[in-house]
């Protein structure tokens, strides 16, 4: 090889190595920054594992399940329910 063709193939070299530390660097730095996102938010309670933690958000979504479940449930009494059906362009709600 002459001198030329060395000087050419170092240089394109050169340029498809920066221009893969570039294509690195768009790839991983937003994923670097949603984990630092991620990790600043606080866990439900402390330093907890996945497994405990996942249980305890079972257990809350249980009971805050319960809670809105007894506050509609008071609203409508046994047996009866609510239909949609539509008359012309105006939506009627009638007891079944």
């Amino acid at each position: 090889m002459d001198n030329q063709t060395l000087a050419q193939f170092t240089h394109t070299l050169q340029t498809a190595a920066i221009a893969a530390l570039i294509f690195a660097i768009c790839a991983y730095v937003p994923k670097l920054k949603r984990k630092a996102h991620l990790g600043s938010l606080p866990t439900l309670s402390g330093d907890q594992g996945g497994e405990k933690q996942r249980q305890e958000f079972l257990t809350s979504a249980k009971k805050l399940y319960q809670t809105g479940y007894t506050e509609v449930s008071h609203c409508w009494p046994q047996g009866n329910a609510i239909a949609y059906t539509a008359s012309s362009s105006k939506t009627l709600f009638t007891k079944l």
